[in-house]
């Protein structure tokens, strides 16, 4: 249904432009269709938000006590949990969702694994500031820390993170 919304929303612009009655009943069908699909995908990228909210709910679940993982593992923080939440939540709508992982050190990854070579990752503990790295599959790596408000992915962090996930074939220079 997404595939034939995208080709009517595109094609909407050159059919309304019709002057008869026919044309203007297409017209408003369209726009109904339009708006049926906005709707969709938002809801749809809100589900899969939950979705990744409740897979964070289960690691934190599972990860909750000293040596979850048999090897000394600190237990996942409720402030972990909570950042790593705020982070999901402040994804743009379109871009994809990340994986989620527990740490050994009590902190939470989320991981956006396009290849072997391309990647990036940010770790959340419970502090205010994020750690990440990449990879651009040109074979230059990097990696920085910076502050997390809870409002919004910061800047820097934001635009090589774009480059590595949209812009598949930009290198990314080190920060």
């Amino acid at each position: 249904m997404g595939a034939a919304c995208i080709g009517i929303c595109t094609n909407s612009t050159t059919v309304a432009t019709g002057q008869s009655v026919f044309a203007t009943n297409i017209s408003k069908s369209l726009q109904r269709i339009v708006s049926s699909c906005d709707e969709s995908i938002a809801l749809s990228g809100d589900r899969d938000k939950q979705n990744l909210i409740s897979r964070l709910s289960q690691i934190v679940s599972e990860c909750s006590s000293e040596n979850w993982d048999g090897c000394d593992a600190l237990p996942i923080s409720v402030g972990a949990s909570k950042n790593t939440e705020q982070f999901i939540n402040v994804i743009p709508a379109g871009l994809p969702l990340p994986e989620c992982a527990p740490e050994n050190d009590g902190a939470i990854s989320l991981d956006w694994t396009l290849s072997r070579y391309r990647r990036f990752s940010v770790s959340l503990d419970d502090s205010d500031r994020l750690a990440y790295a990449w990879m651009d599959g040109e074979g230059n790596t990097g990696s920085a820390v910076e502050k997390f408000d809870g409002t919004k992915i910061p800047v820097k962090m934001y635009s090589i993170l774009i480059d590595i996930i949209v812009n598949e074939n930009t290198a990314v220079r080190a920060a």
